[in-house]
């Protein structure tokens, strides 16, 4: 499965916080509508998974330049988030762009 978080749902600047799911094997979409929404609508930041939890790190609030100094982390089982306090801001590269 591939989890995309914070997603654009087809108009510009308009962050959902909704998670979509999609099955590779099925090669469907599945219903998301009983997943927890994060915490906070992050985009353009960078997301990891160890296949039991979805870590979400940095991004973009689209309010303001302020890096989170938290990790944001799914758990799939328990369909919740939870924060970690990390040390300092982390900055990721990466992102959309029409240009490519």
């Amino acid at each position: 499965k591939v989890y995309f978080i914070g997603a654009a749902d087809g108009h510009p600047n308009a962050w959902s916080g909704k998670i979509y799911v999609y099955d590779t094997e099925s090669e469907q979409w599945l219903n998301t509508d009983d997943l927890a929404s994060p915490p906070l609508i992050l985009v353009y930041g960078c997301l990891a998974t160890n296949e039991t939890h979805i870590f979400m790190a940095d991004g973009w609030d689209g309010t303001s330049d302020q890096r989170t100094p938290h990790i944001y982390i799914y758990s799939i089982a328990d369909n919740l988030w939870t924060s970690q306090l990390i040390d300092s801001a982390m900055t990721t590269n990466g992102g959309w762009s029409d240009q490519y």
